[in-house]
């Protein structure tokens, strides 16, 4: 489970070094320290398997971030958002643009355009990509803009996250190196 697609998840990772990590974390507590969370790969496959590891969630993009919070405050108006969001080709370059500039009026407005862009861009390349899926004019495409738009899926999604992640999980817009320094007391996943 991820919190949306991100190319470049480290959910693959659990497999492999998850059982070294949950090691580390018996000899050295129950927190563990993530400071580059994107969409959550690891964290959330993690906390399927270990459910007393609580988890210190940080990324440098404040949109990510937003969107983590309103996933795990279960925000009425962004899952609103997302039950009544049409996808469009449109909105995907206007939320895309206001992304890249990070120009939005609220931390819900951040965390709304977030996703749109990351489910609606081209291989999941949110702000980074060229164009949406079936490019600019869609005409003749076999998977369109809102292909990947299921609102009730992602709202249910965001409700398995929300209850795994409940009463143990803290969201941080922070810096790497800031994690580093205001996290001593915890094991870190790089």
């Amino acid at each position: 489970m991820v919190l949306l697609r991100y190319p470049g998840t480290k959910r693959p990772l659990v497999d492999s070094i998850g059982e070294e990590v949950l090691g580390a974390l018996a000899r050295h507590g129950d927190l563990l320290c993530e400071p580059f969370v994107g969409a959550g790969g690891f964290a959330l496959t993690l906390a399927e398997r270990a459910p007393d590891v609580r988890f210190l969630l940080y990324d440098a993009d404040p949109a990510i971030m937003a969107l983590w919070n309103a996933v795990l405050r279960r925000d009425d108006a962004f899952l609103g958002a997302v039950t009544d969001y049409e996808p469009s080709v449109e909105t995907f370059y206007v939320y895309r643009d206001a992304l890249r500039a990070r120009y939005w009026c609220s931390p819900l407005e951040a965390a709304f355009m977030k996703l749109v862009v990351h489910q609606t861009s081209f291989s999941g390349l949110g702000e980074m990509a060229g164009g949406p899926i079936g490019g600019r004019s869609q005409e003749g495409k076999k998977y369109t803009v809102g292909c990947r738009w299921d609102a009730p899926r992602l709202i249910q999604k965001f409700e398995r996250i929300a209850d795994l992640m409940f009463g143990r999980t803290t969201v941080l817009c922070a810096d790497f190196s800031q994690a580093f320094l205001q996290s001593s007391d915890c094991v870190f996943y790089v």
